[in-house]
C-alpha cells in the first residue's frame, strides 16, 4: 500500500502505450504542484501543471491514467488534488476557477464553481 510506502528516490514516470526507450516513453513533469495519493489503489496522483493534465501512476511510477486537456477540455491549471472516497480525486484548477471530481477511471463525476474569478 502506497500509505505504507517511503521514498526513498525520484523515480521515472514510464508510459506503457509507448516501447521502453522510445521518445515518449517516459514522461516529463514541467511545474508539478500537487501529488496526492489513494491507499486502497495503490494510486499516485499528480498535478502536472505546466502540461496541463494529471498523471496517475502507481508506486513504480507506471502509468495508469492521464488526463489532459486535448481528451477533455476541462483542464487549465490544475494545482490541488485531493484523495477522496470510493477512488473519487478532486482537482483545483486555477485558470477555470473550478473544482472537477473525477472517478478512478477519469470519468468527470461533477464540477464545482462557476468558472467566474477576479484575475
Amino acid at each position: 500500500k502506497i500509505s505504507n510506502m517511503s521514498i526513498r528516490s525520484v523515480f521515472k514516470i514510464t508510459d506503457p502505450s509507448v516501447s521502453p526507450g522510445d521518445e515518449g516513453s517516459t514522461l516529463t513533469l514541467q511545474y508539478p504542484t500537487a501529488v496526492a495519493s489513494d491507499p486502497n489503489s495503490d494510486t499516485i496522483i499528480i498535478a502536472d501543471t505546466g502540461n496541463q493534465r494529471i498523471i496517475c501512476t502507481n508506486a513504480n511510477g507506471e502509468v495508469k491514467l492521464i488526463l489532459n486537456n486535448d481528451q477533455r477540455n476541462l483542464l487549465g491549471r490544475p494545482h490541488g488534488i485531493c484523495s477522496l472516497w470510493e477512488g473519487l480525486f478532486s482537482v483545483c484548477d486555477a485558470t477555470a476557477h473550478k473544482v472537477h471530481v473525477f472517478d478512478r477511471l477519469g470519468n468527470l463525476r461533477t464540477t464545482l464553481g462557476m468558472g467566474r474569478g477576479n484575475g
